[in-house]
């Protein structure tokens, strides 16, 4: 019987490849469009680290209410500056913003009040441009976020058409190499793999502490802050809408007095985002109708900073979703660095019969006992529809609650990016749902052998036999499989690799009476690794059923074998 040693790696036919690359395509192309799109807006805000800093004086500043419950109050500020020995007066808040619609327009009003100076930087190429504002350097670091799709989109239309994987040695049958024994990844692999998480981590510390960690900080502080009495202005329901529905968020503006000045603020939490659910807003905002009087908390250290609750919120914890990002990205760097840790085989090759009983799986040790019996395959179509139904559900529960119950504010593209692969995954398993509901009604196979356990030399009888609609299959195919598992811990995770080593092929036929039932002799290769598990390794031997229904889900079966060690030489 002819032995074929290989990898376990796969190739795609042409239709495969066109479908993956379109699939990946789409992450390639929206992961350049919204690169395209943080780069200029980066670019333009990073320019402004590099004009000159002088002071000016505010001459006037003023607030427009909302126009409709979508839109937020508008700052409009007037003010003067000289630049070059030249008095300039201005209008613009920030770049490509001359009037700044913001939530926290009313803070701003509050510290550009007229003849109050406060810093300005002008353009030293045109001294005539100016901003009151620059955001944060920090904000760089957007850039990377479309990165990560550029790269899985890149990359796997990359290794669709181009990585060839592992190849075997066909001409003389060479052994593969041991899982464990191979040598480390690499330092050009790890210097790859550490980039693409570092995009992870930068990314998912960045964002996580704009909309979780600043805001705990704030709500901590919050709790030394002075309480003071304020007037209820106005109260509304705002609506955030999108492509993926409305969301709702409280506002409320309120006036103030602190150390004998007023103030007037519209910050009800420390939370920057919305969350469907109107009528959850709805009834905070009856409890601060306008004319009433409420309790707010005043920052000392800035006045203009005031807040109506300062406790944490159930809103918060979906700070902790840019926080994935980061703890995926920290332990794939970490791997990056450290590498994997291989445990250790056998101390030779899976065909040596040097190794005897030692480190044998005790439940195919027992020859004396096997008979002839019937393999069950290791996992029944109805566990598999059950595994994958279950596997939907919590899946799918966990990103709808992301995806329909909380919209970033200022963020939602990125959000969407965010969620996009995801989703994809969402429904890929329910096609896998419904793809393992139509194999339900495939043809049954059953495979009996003359002996349950077999020794490496010794020569057992399949039989098989197909229930069902016989007709429908196209090919049926029954092999012999060994492989090689090692398990190892990467971060936190526990990851399996799996080797395929050996395939004794036993059956391959179109013909229907042949598919329908029959037997055939397997003989185990005398030099055989016999089955072993140890805590950290296994080989594996299994029959592998394979039956090819055309427009319809293929029969995937794998029936467990055991081969016990050879008895001791006396």
């Amino acid at each position: 019987m002819a032995i074929s040693v290989h990898s376990s790696a796969k190739t795609l036919g042409s239709g495969g490849k066109v479908i993956g690359t379109l699939f990946f395509s789409v992450f390639l192309t929206m992961g350049l469009f919204f690169e395209v799109m943080v780069v200029k807006h980066t670019v333009k805000n990073l320019a402004t680290f590099g004009w000159n800093q002088t002071q000016a004086t505010i001459l006037a500043s003023e607030i427009t209410p909302p126009k409709d419950d979508e839109s937020d109050p508008t700052l409009h500020v007037r003010y003067t500056y000289i630049a070059g020995g030249s008095q300039f007066e201005a209008q613009q808040y920030a770049r490509d913003a001359l009037a700044h619609e913001t939530r926290d327009a009313y803070q701003l009003v509050e510290r550009f009040q007229p003849g109050v100076q406060v810093p300005c930087w002008f353009n030293p190429q045109n001294h005539s441009e100016s901003v009151l504002a620059r955001k944060s350097p920090l904000q760089a670091l957007l850039v990377l976020f479309p990165l990560i799709f550029v790269v899985i989109g890149g990359g796997g239309i990359w290794a669709l058409w181009f990585w060839r994987g592992k190849k075997s040695n066909p001409e003389n049958n060479a052994p593969q190499q041991p899982i464990s024994n191979r040598p480390p990844a690499t330092g050009t692999s790890r210097l790859a793999m550490g980039i693409f998480f570092s995009i992870f981590l930068l990314v998912g510390v960045g964002v996580g502490y704009g909309f979780f960690v600043r805001p705990v900080i704030k709500i901590v502080a919050a709790r030394n802050w002075p309480t003071v009495s304020c007037e209820i202005l106005s109260s509304r329901v705002k609506t955030h809408s999108s492509d993926d529905g409305s969301t709702y968020s409280v506002d409320v503006v309120y006036r103030y007095t602190y150390q004998n000045r007023t103030y007037t603020a519209n910050r009800y939490h420390f939370f920057t985002g919305s969350s469907s659910g109107y009528d959850g807003k709805a009834k905070a905002v009856r409890r601060f109708p306008a004319g009433g009087h409420a309790s707010c908390f005043v920052n000392p250290a800035d006045p203009t900073e005031a807040v109506l609750e300062r406790g944490f919120t159930t809103m918060l914890w979906f700070g902790f979703i840019p926080l994935i990002f980061a703890v995926v990205g920290f332990f794939g760097v970490l791997h990056a660095i450290k590498g994997k840790t291989n445990p250790h085989l056998p101390p030779k090759h899976a065909f040596n019969t040097s190794v005897r009983s030692g480190g044998a799986d005790p439940t195919f040790t027992n020859t004396d006992t096997a008979g002839p019996g019937t393999l069950q395959p290791s996992a029944s179509p109805k566990v598999k529809l059950f595994g994958l139904a279950f596997a939907a559900v919590f899946w799918n529960g966990i990103v709808s609650v992301f995806l329909f119950n909380v919209s970033w504010s200022g963020m939602g593209l990125f959000m969407g990016l965010f969620l996009l692969p995801f989703i994809a995954v969402g429904l890929g398993l329910i096609g896998g749902v419904f793809y393992q509901a139509m194999a339900l009604f495939n043809p049954r196979p059953r495979l009996t052998v003359s002996r349950t356990i077999a020794r490496p030399g010794d020569t057992i009888e399949l039989s098989w036999a197909i229930e069902g609609r016989i007709d429908r299959l196209q090919r049926l195919q029954i092999s012999l499989e060994g492989r090689e598992e090692a398990t190892y811990r990467r971060g936190t995770d526990n990851v399996t690799d799996k080797e395929v080593f050996a395939r004794i092929p036993l059956l391959d036929t179109v013909d229907p009476i042949a598919m329908h039932s029959g037997s055939a002799k397997l003989q185990i290769p005398p030099d055989a690794m016999h089955s072993f598990k140890s805590a950290n390794n296994k080989i594996v031997w299994a029959l592998m059923l394979h039956g090819e229904i055309p427009r319809w889900p293929d029969i995937k079966d794998e029936y467990p074998y055991g081969i016990a060690p050879k008895p001791l030489a006396k």
